[in-house]
């Protein structure tokens, strides 16, 4: 059954509600509309979609060598490639990292669906969290995005410079006295060098007047 599944071309079945386009091209699997790749695998669910995102890589590569410019919007097939990667395999992180930081070039509130789909499936991941906040600072939700980091810092193992970014977000955003507090919690509690300075040359610049 894997073997088939590997040597077959065919279409996408989206897990979310992607814009509408084409769906699929050579490289894509040839499968009817609504058939579940999951079922369809096998109980191979892992190696197909460590399959499907070589794949994925193989189309971002060629349309990109294409354009004398990055332009994801011209990449019509590669939410629906992602899509398949991450419905058979949802801890997927490469692809749910790679999709949050390309699809927000082409449709932001796509991308932080995208981005939250994630983070449903993999709720104790901090980069997930820290990418939410990426996508949100792209498009100037200042506030929001300081929400992101500050959710991802509370999680075991995330690194002391997510609480640092949330600080940094909401001076962007005016709220500069909630930054203050945050970066002096922040560098009561660093426990890495890189970090304390961080947070000492971000208290300047919020002393001087500037974001």
């Amino acid at each position: 059954m894997l073997i088939v599944a590997l040597s077959t071309s065919a279409a996408m079945r989206p897990g979310i509600e992607w814009p509408a386009g084409p769906v699929s091209d050579a490289g894509a699997l040839g499968l009817p509309a609504g058939t579940s790749l999951r079922r369809w695998s096998a109980g191979f669910e892992t190696v197909l979609a460590d399959w499907l995102w070589v794949r994925t890589l193989v189309y971002f590569g060629r349309e990109a060598a294409r354009q004398e410019q990055l332009d994801i919007h011209s990449m019509v097939l590669l939410p629906r490639y992602l899509d398949q990667v991450v419905e058979l395999d949802p801890q997927h992180l490469s692809a749910w990292r790679f999709g949050a930081f390309f699809l927000v070039g082409s449709d932001p509130t796509l991308a932080e669906r995208f981005a939250r789909e994630a983070i449903r499936h993999n709720p104790d991941e901090w980069r997930l969290w820290h990418d939410l906040g990426y996508l949100r600072w792209r498009v100037g939700r200042y506030r929001e995005a300081a929400a992101a980091y500050a959710e991802g810092a509370r999680l075991p193992g995330s690194p002391s410079w997510m609480r640092s970014m949330a600080a940094t977000l909401l001076a962007r955003g005016g709220e500069r006295e909630t930054a203050r507090q945050l970066l002096l919690e922040t560098l009561a509690i660093a426990d890495d060098a890189f970090t304390r300075e961080a947070c000492r040359h971000q208290l300047q610049q919020l002393d001087e007047g500037r974001p």
